[in-house]
């Protein structure tokens, strides 16, 4: 087997998480975005034995200035506010928002959130550190630069994006959505930059599937100087698994990203496509996430963070960001259960996987190469296909291709 993030790491990983950020807390009543997620995740590293070889990275709170940057000062002051409401008013402001909750904490975790995942990506360009993982809360994708929305507060991968480019200097960052939700806060926000390639990997369902916005659509492509650098593989229905996932990696993001060459990778790791979830009705396995984080390190010399989006399932969550950190650490990714001669890529992830290629592809000489996914139907080429992708990201594309078809 392959080995871990990268040959060349020679500084360690490093690791932010903060007890703070399990104020955001709706108490007794119970809550898909809850404290555990982050603790659960924790105490898995903990187990094995993965905290005492990171390097822990200082949790801080953002400021006001590092807020808005991207986020209106209105809606950061409103923000502030809601610690000194009382629990009926702050039912009633979460009430006004877009799935959205509301407590004494959130604030503070909210800021304490984008603050660590500032100090972690200042750390990772410095060289300070190969490499690193933000088990932080609340979430971000979803919030838009004038409101919180989708359990997320401020747009913690956002900012770190901008950060990195205004003020570490960097001209390429790649932001790697695969949360089973398109980030439409994020999208938004590098809409109009070629400074950040934003792609995304999620449930479309033809509009439907939330925040159910044509912005989630494959032509969907940024505008200006952002032209092609907002890329959307948009599936339209659920059950999509590891072999999906890879499709769309080695067919779309590792050739634009190889052209593209970012500097830094920013991952917006949501675990809610992973199997057992109740929201999002995928069965991405742990060992496939490690799988897609080892085919990043690929890029950017080995500096990706994995920051933690959403994922509602703590047996899920705590194992699949386990299984990417082992994999920043350096150790190879685990063999992958759902590669078995007999399974086969849903129809609809090939038309879903073209589309955005077709959408891209006069932009990304890459693309050009890749064409579209014309797969061949012997089960043969699909183990084989699988295989390479799953331990060389160089030829993931090319051997992707061969993937065999089934029915949806």
């Amino acid at each position: 087997p392959s080995s871990g993030c990268s040959p060349r790491k020679t500084m360690p990983t490093g690791l932010v998480y903060d007890e703070a950020m399990l104020a955001h807390d709706l108490g007794s009543s119970h809550h898909p975005e809850c404290p555990q997620r982050i603790s659960s995740i924790f105490q898995q590293l903990e187990e094995e034995k993965l905290v005492e070889k990171l390097v822990r990275v200082q949790a801080r709170k953002a400021t006001t200035e590092e807020l808005t940057v991207l986020h209106t000062p209105e809606h950061v002051a409103d923000m502030a506010t809601v610690s000194a409401l009382s629990p009926e008013e702050r039912t009633k402001k979460a009430h006004s928002l877009d799935s959205i909750y509301l407590s004494a904490g959130t604030d503070d975790a909210a800021l304490m959130a984008a603050g660590s995942l500032l100090e972690l990506t200042t750390e990772v360009v410095a060289g300070k550190l190969s490499n690193g993982v933000a088990v932080i809360r609340p979430p971000g994708h979803h919030a838009e630069a004038h409101t919180a929305m989708g359990f997320c507060i401020y747009n913690n991968v956002a900012l770190a994006a901008h950060h990195a480019v205004h003020k570490l200097g960097l001209e390429r960052v790649l932001i790697v959505d695969w949360d089973v939700h398109h980030g439409n806060g994020t999208q938004h926000m590098f809409f109009e930059s070629d400074k950040v390639l934003y792609f995304s990997i999620h449930r479309y369902d033809d509009g439907s599937f939330y925040p159910a916005s044509a912005d989630a659509a494959p032509g969907v492509v940024g505008q200006g100087p952002g032209r092609n650098h907002t890329v959307n593989v948009a599936w339209n229905k659920g059950g999509m698994g590891d072999r999906e996932y890879l499709l769309a990696f080695g067919q779309v993001l590792l050739p634009i990203a190889r052209e593209y060459r970012p500097q830094l990778v920013l991952v917006s790791a949501g675990f809610d496509a992973a199997r057992g979830d109740p929201l999002g009705g995928c069965k991405v396995t742990p060992e496939g996430y490690g799988h897609l984080t080892h085919q990043l390190c690929a890029l950017a010399g080995g500096k990706v963070i994995v920051a933690l989006e959403g994922g509602y399932n703590l047996t899920s969550i705590k194992h699949s960001m386990a299984s990417c950190t082992k994999v920043l650490m350096g150790q190879a990714p685990e063999d992958l259960e759902d590669l078995q001669f007999n399974k086969k890529v849903f129809e609809s992830a090939v038309q879903s996987v073209n589309a955005t290629i077709a959408a891209h592809a006069s932009h990304w000489r890459t693309l050009l190469a890749v064409a579209e996914v014309r797969p061949e139907p012997e089960p043969t080429a699909a183990a084989t296909a699988t295989a390479t992708a799953a331990t060389d990201a160089s030829a993931a594309a090319d051997a992707l291709a061969r993937l065999s078809v089934g029915e949806d």
